[in-house]
């Protein structure tokens, strides 16, 4: 065991990102533990995949089950950046229309608001979540279709 921690985690950073020259794994490698917002932001479906290809002994399976983990986090990003959107956008005319329009006024209490307003925020969510895992998917097949066509030529 190491001598303290920061060096325990280093060990156990090199262990499981191993040493390595290409230059995505060497990125990884070069920082601790927590990578920057920059690097998040960099790293693609691509970049993971290469990594599991070049790097260990991944079956097809696996990589088809990182891809897919890739798929739904970015559905989830994307539907809570749109539910976000869609609270603001159900919010204030459903808030104003309770103050200035006297019919709203008289007929939808506070539990009627909070029900127009969330269900328009989940409807968006799960509408555009559905949406992008749905491209993400389809584009990870036409490119493993474009793979497989390539190397069927090349043979």
């Amino acid at each position: 065991m190491a001598s303290n921690a920061r060096d325990w985690w280093s060990q156990k950073r090199q262990l499981m990102m191993g040493k390595t020259e290409c230059g995505p794994c060497s990125a990884a490698a070069a920082r601790f533990m927590i990578p920057s917002a920059k690097e998040v932001a960099l790293a693609t479906v691509d970049t993971v995949l290469h990594h599991e290809r070049q790097h260990s002994n991944n079956t097809d399976e696996e990589v088809r089950l990182a891809r897919a983990r890739e798929c739904t986090d970015a559905g989830v990003r994307a539907g809570l950046e749109a539910a976000v959107y869609a609270v603001i956008a159900s919010s204030i005319p459903t808030l104003a229309a309770t103050r200035m329009i006297p019919w709203a006024k008289a007929n939808l209490n506070y539990t009627a608001q909070a029900l127009i307003i969330s269900s328009a925020t989940v409807a968006t969510y799960f509408v555009v979540t559905e949406k992008t895992i749905l491209a993400c998917s389809r584009e990870a097949s036409y490119a493993r279709l474009e793979r497989d066509r390539a190397t069927a030529k090349s043979s």
